[in-house]
């Protein structure tokens, strides 16, 4: 692929209504989809669409351990 084929991680932020920090925790997790690093830098395909929210909306907390727990005698 061609270098014109890429965007860079200020482009793509402002392409998809996020802040470029948004986008560079996206690329660090590996949720945008064709991302590399070339140096510091990432590059983004230009047809790659937007990542779908993660977060937890529905207010459950999922990383619930019983070891979390005080004992039942407190």
């Amino acid at each position: 692929m061609a270098v014109d084929d890429y965007m860079s991680t200020r482009e793509a932020a402002e392409q998809w209504g996020m802040t470029m920090a948004s986008v560079l925790r996206l690329c660090n997790l590996g949720r945008v989809a064709g991302a590399g690093k070339v140096g510091h830098a990432w590059i983004i395909p230009k047809d790659a669409g937007r990542p779908c929210d993660a977060r937890i909306t529905t207010g459950k907390w999922i990383g619930y351990y019983s070891r979390h727990r005080r004992n039942r005698k407190y």
